[in-house]
């Protein structure tokens, strides 16, 4: 049980607690639906458009405001949900978010508050949800902390005591003992460490506040294993909202846990998919084998309490882009097309649709207007091509139910979704032509068991079909697609 302080005066007078109530508060079963696009607010669009910006690492002029004008162009790709940066004042240069100043005002780069409950209300007009990045286990790295609030006194902070290399910051990102009291990147680091403290007491109180405030519908919770557990769980509870978590590591046994519930632990509802996001990558990256796939698959039902809502991606604002590293967009729609088919909520980070190819931070980050994009989804590379994953998914409720591997060798790859839904994949690439395989009745859905039943690949509308018979049916996928989705000729809609 969550145990609560008095609200101070400071804290009503910002947030206005007890006078907004969120009515469009989304629980994990709502959250399981939907589709995902991120954005950074700094970089996606502005009124009107800023200039040039030639230097990433700081202020490029994005604002609450140019998302809202553009809130056609994201639910013309198909999406229902947005991720946008953390909305709190920052310290200079905190672009991004994470270097937060007076967390009971917004970043007035970005916009004023009410720009931000326009960009709310004019989201849940168009039934589209909003989720916010937070951050609740530091503050920017002025050691002047005279600015901040509420954390404002030394003693609210973790000291350096027993921090490695006779330092302040983490440098084992294992350890949690040591992430937990030490500095990530010398990151001003809040004592929360007693869950029911008056610090913590101060972090619930604000995110209550924050959410209703602004109905927010979901939270991605940054840096969530830099704080214990107890914390988190107590956090999201008082949010009342999904919130998913990061857990930057491939090892599965290190971000399993994470989520809650697990036994009497764990930590918030949601996490963020990282194990699956580096196989993604290695397998339409790097071209490894695709048993990768139904390996990582099995292994997510075996560690995860809820691997259907983890958040499944494959680009962040944390990691070089994909076309950084692989010039194929063929197999960058095979890594795109696992993201939004396969279980979990899948997240599309901006820019992805025009095959931007930043390589690590700050140039993953790149304006969208630098490009002279039109926001026209059709004059996007991949802007059909997503809009129309994300449309299948969502018509067919490719959220509901678990995915059921149909094949599995090292250059091909299948699962069955529901009665009418067979996802093949190839990792071949754009010049490695085209792979078929026949997949016996066993591994097809129940209702394609008999011969004479035509289906057809929804996303190149409907010309490539195949007929089953005695064996089962040929499926094929071309590499300069790496995904085909394949339907009863009868659901294929061109």
């Amino acid at each position: 049980e969550i145990k609560k302080m008095g609200s101070s005066s400071a804290l009503i007078t910002a947030l206005c607690l007890g006078q907004a109530i969120n009515t469009f508060a989304a629980t994990s079963d709502e959250w399981r639906s939907r589709s995902i696009y991120q954005v950074l607010t700094d970089r996606f669009a502005a009124n009107p458009t800023p200039a040039q910006c030639g230097d990433l690492g700081n202020y490029c002029g994005g604002t609450f405001e140019g998302i809202t004008n553009n809130l056609d162009y994201i639910q013309d790709l198909g999406f229902d949900a947005i991720w946008i940066s953390p909305v709190i004042d920052n310290a200079e240069g905190g672009y991004h978010g994470y270097w937060q100043r007076n967390m009971y005002a917004t970043n007035a780069y970005f916009g004023s508050s009410d720009e931000l409950k326009s960009l709310s209300a004019a989201l849940h007009d168009r039934d589209m949800y909003l989720m916010v990045d937070i951050v609740a286990n530091h503050a920017s790295p002025d050691s002047d902390i005279s600015n901040n609030q509420p954390f404002n006194d030394a003693s609210m902070y973790h000291d350096c005591n027993g921090c490695p290399n006779g330092g302040c910051n983490v440098a084992d990102y294992t350890d949690l003992t040591e992430m937990e009291h030490c500095r990530l990147a010398g990151l001003m680091d809040f004592n929360q460490t007693d869950e029911n403290g008056d610090n913590a007491q101060l972090l619930y109180e604000w995110i209550e506040g924050l959410v209703g405030n602004y109905s927010i519908d979901g939270l991605r919770v940054d840096t969530t294993p830099y704080v214990h557990p107890a914390f988190w769980r107590n956090f999201e509870e008082s949010a009342g909202i999904y919130a998913v978590g990061e857990v930057d590591s491939g090892d599965i046994s290190f971000v399993s846990p994470w989520q809650a519930p697990n036994g009497d632990d764990g930590a918030l509802s949601g996490i963020l998919s990282y194990p699956m996001f580096y196989t993604i990558r290695n397998v339409w990256q790097s071209q490894q084998s695709m048993e990768q796939l139904g390996s990582q698959w099995r292994a997510s039902y075996t560690n995860f309490a809820d691997p259907t809502l983890l958040g499944t991606f494959s680009d962040n604002h944390d990691n070089a882009r994909f076309m950084y590293q692989s010039s194929d967009s063929g197999l960058y729609k095979g890594a795109i097309g696992w993201v939004i088919l396969s279980d979990g909520i899948p997240i599309i980070y901006y820019g992805s649709e025009w095959l931007y190819a930043g390589g690590d931070d700050p140039n993953n980050r790149e304006p969208l207007w630098n490009t002279g994009v039109s926001y026209d989804v059709d004059a996007a590379p991949l802007g059909s091509f997503i809009a129309t994953l994300n449309k299948y998914r969502k018509d067919n409720a490719l959220y509901d139910g678990q995915q059921a591997e149909a094949w599995s060798d090292d250059n091909f790859y299948a699962f069955n979704k529901g009665d009418n839904t067979l996802a093949a994949f190839t990792n071949v690439g754009s010049n490695g032509g085209s792979q078929t395989r026949t997949l016996p009745y066993g591994s097809l859905p129940s209702s394609w068991r008999s011969s004479g039943i035509t289906i057809c690949n929804a996303l190149d509308g409907c010309n490539s079909c195949s007929t089953t018979d005695g064996s089962g049916v040929s499926v094929t996928v071309s590499g300069s697609d790496s995904v085909a989705v394949y339907t009863e000729q009868s659901n294929c809609k061109a």
